[in-house]
């Protein structure tokens, strides 16, 4: 049966993926699935949704959808059937694109390259200065809130364990999205600052560019609607956390912050 194509953003959690995702929702020909292989439940895949695609001719399995620990493992071990059936009744509702977001740490690496080197599958890689995420990651765990939640005014204290621990973390996932993705004809990286330390309109340019040079119409409007976290308020890191003079000391003496952008072949 024929399918849709399809889009992975592999990200990191608090590299923006969420706004990004909102910009490729405002395509007219995208699906988007949000976070289909979470640990917890298949977010955006509802009941009325495995009617439809049931009601299309498919058999999809009920056990895709429950939110059981057993059957969230069963849908990630089958990650690539999964992918199959929602690209084929993707294209059987009308959009040509099927896009979805995959975590650091939601599928094992071979489950992962085998996703990746689907047919006519194509890459975008989103990351983030690692510190950043770090700060970021801390605020959203304090106040228990990781969408939507205003966390401008939030200085924590940054120990030096999580951000070591916070930075291997990274480095371990960015390394192996590059060394899975580094042969993939259709991928595109980008950056957080690249894509929204700029204009919205400049974003969606940047991503309409990387749509047509992967062969996908691009049609995202010039300006779409979104609902940013309101966590980056501040520009510079030294102003998100309470103490960033020992932080400074540490970085300086152990040189341990680079942007990812070297493993892509950016800097």
């Amino acid at each position: 049966m024929d399918k849709a194509r399809t889009l992975l953003v592999l990200a990191a959690p608090r590299t923006g993926s969420n706004n990004l995702i909102t910009l490729f929702n405002a395509h007219p020909g995208i699906r988007q699935t949000y976070e289909i292989f979470h640990p917890k439940k298949a977010y955006s895949i509802k009941e009325q949704d495995v009617a439809a695609i049931n009601s299309r001719g498919h058999n999809f399995p009920e056990e895709y959808f429950s939110e059981d620990k057993e059957f969230a493992r069963f849908r990630r071990q089958e990650a690539v059937r999964f992918l199959d059936i929602l690209a084929e009744d993707t294209l059987a509702a009308g959009y040509p694109v099927l896009l979805t977001k995959i975590f650091r740490g939601q599928l094992e690496e071979d489950t992962l390259k085998a996703v990746i080197n689907r047919p006519n599958t194509a890459v975008l890689v989103l990351y983030r200065n690692p510190l950043d995420m770090v700060i970021s990651r801390l605020k959203a765990s304090i106040t228990n809130r990781y969408t939507l939640s205003d966390t401008t005014t939030l200085v924590p204290e940054l120990t030096i364990p999580d951000l070591k621990s916070g930075i291997a973390q990274l480095t371990n996932w960015f390394t192996n999205v590059n060394a899975l993705t580094k042969d993939i004809r259709d991928r595109g990286v980008f950056s957080y600052e690249d894509l929204f330390g700029r204009s919205q309109f400049m974003a969606i340019r940047q991503i309409n560019s990387f749509l047509e040079s992967v062969g996908m119409t691009p049609e995202i409007p010039a300006y779409v609607k979104t609902r940013l976290t309101k966590q980056d308020k501040a520009k510079r890191w030294q102003d998100k956390i309470s103490n960033p003079d020992e932080i400074e000391a540490w970085l300086k003496a152990e040189d341990a912050i680079n942007s990812f952008g070297h493993l892509f072949g950016q800097q």
